[in-house]
């Protein structure tokens, strides 16, 4: 009695491995998708990112680079 129990418990065991196994596989292909959305959001986001940066170099380049100091309005005191 005490072999056929020990006997059963393995075969238990080795049907959860299985199962498990075949869970496993199943789900991989759904990882896989989650991975490569999370992939996509991150690019769309590094690209958002690249695109203010850039917009910002470019505003600061043009307006507030080019941004030339008067003469009247040095020799003028401002109130």
């Amino acid at each position: 009695m005490k072999r056929m129990s020990i006997h059963q418990k393995t075969l238990k065991a080795r049907a959860d491995r299985m199962h498990k196994a075949t869970d496993e596989l199943a789900m991989a292909g759904v990882h896989q998708e989650d991975r490569r959305a999370e992939r996509k959001i991150a690019r769309e986001t590094r690209a958002k990112e690249q695109a203010k940066t850039k917009m910002r170099d470019e505003i600061r380049r043009l307006l507030i680079d080019k941004g030339n100091v008067a003469n009247p309005s040095i020799n003028v005191e401002l109130m």
